[in-house]
């Protein structure tokens, strides 16, 4: 709760209380026993049709509220009654509002009320309405007041409600209070007081204040009560000696207007911020000023799924990829995304506010957040590249040939000519961008090892290449929708991976005999100079790489974790890519060959901007890197003496002792119930952590075959990559491996035990095998094993398809 709440939450405690105590005082002088009888009325519900009329004004941070609020209540019977109540005037300074509701209650006057009450309001265009559930419990002099209600229109949907009570301090002066809540309001308070004046019948004047988050409002008024024992014209002493008090008339002819007495959840509190948001005030929800429209985005959350989708937007705003981004902002905001019941959820998690892992999205905002974070100057550089590489198509007709990929496509019409399956147009979009130019030896590779048929990867991409056919596998969409937006024919993007292609071939006219660099040619060289010239150098100028960009990576690898515990694993990259002598030496040779700066080679550039980032010497982030470094090998006395993690190596210190770093990890598993350096579920290494999250997600549905596929893959013992996975799964092993803290990490965040996301993996399970049956019905995926139904053929996730989709056929 920040200071301004909690200064106002201290004043409505304070101010309440005071009224309570005084009203108490009041009560204790001047005890009323109360019947129906006294005043004349019997047990009727409602003794008589009354009229009562409300002139209000007053205001809150929006401005000024002032207006009129009809009431005439109808007995129906000996125990019901029927109220209709209206509201009419004009909010922050300028807006009109209007609303109508109607009350139809069973009444004791002696004991309780009950009943339902509805409404609705217009705020110039705007319109709210609720229903609630209505009660109220007499105590002598006490009245006990219940609310429980849901609304919707175009301001908000939800329920809310109120509780409060009100005292009688003697039969004519009433003092009340209230707590309240709406989804947009959250928690909030009402004060109420109200006399009526003896010498002038039927005439009353009243005051309420309301406070909830957002600020708080005063109004008061005079309210006229007429029936017939409040004539004007029978005022003389005899008769007004004999007028009805207010407590009789509140028990025994109307209640307290629909709008008027809703607290903060609903009425004129809403009505107000509802139209200060109409005029250049702050939001209310889904209300905001016409002239200054509300980035979808920015108002989002502080979570994890709220900083990646501002990370998307401002890579890709202005660019050919923005529709792209939008369809992302529709699936997955956490507000009102198609997938908002997850990414709400794991937004919720992840809260930098609240959430027991809001230190994920301090780390993730540090580093690509659009506010002064360490890579905001090259997420910026990249929109501009991205905004260049249209291949000289407008902006807007690539943006049109892409929502034409995304919808028409799909209905039966596709831009794309393929007949096969994901990875065939996967295979098809590599070979687009890199055929002809110095890196078509990558598109090989990818091929050698991707291949449905042949490929190292085949038994994986095999199966997923046939589930995505468009000759017939259940996730063909997924193939259509890839296809529309990167295939080699019609694709929404192809324009712009035909620039890229002519560029890495030597198009320009100056590329192709390697003489030249990425920095002459126009538009692309001036936005790589303007990337890396606030590090310290130029594209154009030797950085302190002399190699290609392979050497710079292991460069850095040992510059991280030189002198450390985990210098083994700086030993194992050089063994893998090393150009010379690496297992990869094939290809990270080639890949080095055509970053070198020393040898002119055509992408040297990116070269200069890696090794001005992150080089050993003089790179813009080397500072971090040797810091991390110093954690490592326990280097660090400036820091408190910080022992690092060169104890680890027997196994009796945990990432937790270290200053700074184990705080961070501390309050990131501090809400998961273990520490860094906690025991978790976990007996192996990170590798079996690994399988049996996937096993947890996988097994029992339509995809269960991968699970088998990945143990194959990546065993410690069994695995046709165990050389690696078994180390790696060594070093990582809470059984005394160095990195156990790793694995300890990862298996409170995702063990199938008692991990923190294991909830949602468990969702997700069951609706990949259709055991959500209390989901309206949701039919898994089921008919995914036969391979014979469409993604549209699943129950929700189809209509969903649909409707994003255009109309989707199967």
């Amino acid at each position: 709760m920040n200071t301004i709440t909690s200064k106002k939450a201290v004043l409505f405690a304070t101010t309440a209380m005071a009224v309570l105590v005084a009203a108490g005082f009041g009560a204790a002088q001047d005890a009323i026993p109360v019947s129906g009888d006294q005043f004349g009325y019997g047990s009727r519900a409602v003794a008589e049709t009354s009229f009562n009329v409300d002139l209000f004004g007053g205001g809150d941070e929006n401005g000024g509220i002032y207006g009129g609020a009809p009431t005439i209540t109808i007995p129906v019977g000996d125990k019901l009654g029927l109220q209709v109540d209206g509201i009419v005037g004009s909010a922050a300074d300028e807006s009109f509002f209007a609303g109508g509701a109607a009350q139809l209650f069973y009444r004791d006057p002696q004991q309780f009320l009950v009943g339902v009450a509805g409404g609705g309001y217009f705020v110039d265009s705007v319109q709210q309405f609720a229903v609630a559930a209505i009660a109220e419990y007499y105590l002598d002099n006490v009245t006990l007041e219940g609310l429980v209600g849901y609304q919707t229109g175009d301001v908000t949907d939800g329920a809310y409600g109120r509780a409060g009570l009100s005292i009688y301090a003697n039969p004519n002066l009433r003092i009340g209070g209230g707590v309240s809540y709406s989804e947009e309001n959250k928690l909030g308070g009402d004060v109420q007081v109200e006399a009526l004046l003896t010498d002038i019948p039927g005439l009353a004047l009243f005051a309420t204040g309301v406070f909830d988050e957002r600020g708080s409002m005063g109004v008061g008024g005079v309210r006229f009560y007429l029936n017939s024992g409040t004539g004007l014209m029978t005022s003389d002493r005899t008769k007004q000696a004999e007028s009805p008090t207010l407590i009789g008339m509140h028990r025994n002819l109307g209640r307290p207007n629909f709008f008027v007495n809703g607290g903060a959840g609903f009425g004129l509190r809403q009505i107000s911020l509802v139209a200060g948001a109409l005029n250049g005030g702050q939001p209310f929800g889904d209300i905001h000023d016409p002239d200054t429209p509300v980035d979808p985005v920015a108002a989002c959350g502080d979570g994890a799924i709220c900083a990646v989708q501002d990370v998307l937007g401002n890579l890709t705003d202005n660019t050919v990829l923005q529709p792209l981004t939008d369809l992302v902002d529709t699936l997955l905001n956490p507000n009102d995304g198609a997938l908002s019941a997850l990414t709400g959820a794991l937004d919720d998690l992840t809260s930098s506010s609240s959430g027991p892992l809001g230190a994920v999205t301090d780390l993730v905002n540090a580093l690509v957040g659009t506010q002064d974070s360490a890579l905001e100057p090259l997420i910026s550089s990249l929109n501009q590249v991205l905004a260049g590489l249209t291949g000289g198509v407008p902006n807007a007709d690539i943006a049109s040939g892409l929502l034409g990929g995304l919808t028409g496509g799909l209905t039966g019409a596709s831009t794309g000519t393929t007949s096969g399956g994901l990875i065939d147009v996967v295979q098809g979009t590599v070979d687009n961008l890199l055929g002809g130019t110095p890196l078509s030896a990558v598109g090989d590779l990818v091929t050698t090892l991707v291949d449905p048929q042949t490929g190292a990867l085949a038994p994986l991409t095999g199966q997923l290449n046939d589930l995505t056919s468009v000759a017939g596998g259940p996730l063909a969409p997924v193939t259509q929708l890839v296809d529309g937006l990167v295939g080699a024919q019609n694709g929404a993007l192809d324009p712009a991976l035909d620039a890229v292609n002519h560029l890495l071939a030597g198009g320009t006219g100056s590329l192709g005999d390697g003489t030249a660099a990425l920095s002459d040619v126009p538009v692309v060289g001036g936005i790589l100079n303007g990337l890396v010239s606030g590090l310290g150098t130029s594209v154009t100028q030797p950085a302190g790489a002399g190699g290609g960009l392979i050497d710079v990576v292991q460069g850095t690898v040992g510059n991280l974790l030189g002198g450390t515990p985990l210098q083994p694993v700086a030993g194992l990259v050089d063994m893998l890519v090393d150009p010379q002598t690496g297992a990869l030496a094939p290809l990270t040779g080639q890949l080095n060959d055509v970053t070198s700066v020393a040898g002119g080679g055509p992408l040297a550039p990116l070269t200069q901007v890696v090794d001005s980032l992150v080089g050993a010497q003089n790179g813009a982030l080397d500072p971090v890197l040797d810091t991390v470094n110093d954690l490592l090998s326990g280097d660090l006395g400036g820091l408190g003496g910080a022992g690092g993690l060169g104890s680890l190596g027997g196994g009796t210190a945990a990432l937790s002792d270290i200053p700074v770093l184990g705080d961070v990890l501390g309050g990131l598993l501090g809400g998961l119930g273990s520490s860094v350096g906690g025991s978790t579920g976990a007996t192996g290494g990170l590798i079996d952590v690994v399988q049996g999250t996937v096993n947890n997600l996988l097994v029992g549905t339509p995809l269960e075959a991968v699970a088998g596929v990945v143990d194959t893959l990546v065993d410690p013992q069994t695995g046709a990559l165990s050389p690696l996975t078994g180390q790696l799964n060594g070093l990582t092993s809470v059984a005394g491996g160095p990195l156990a803290p790793v694995t300890q990490l990862v298996d409170g965040l995702v063990g199938a035990q008692n991990g923190a996301l294991d909830p949602v993996l468990d969702t997700v399970n069951g609706l990949l095998s259709g055991g959500l049956g209390g989901l309206g019905g949701l039919g898994g995926l089921g008919g995914l094993g036969g391979g014979t139904a469409a993604l549209t053929d699943i129950p929700v996730v189809g209509g969903l398809l649909s409707g994003l989709l255009g109309g989707l056929q199967a």
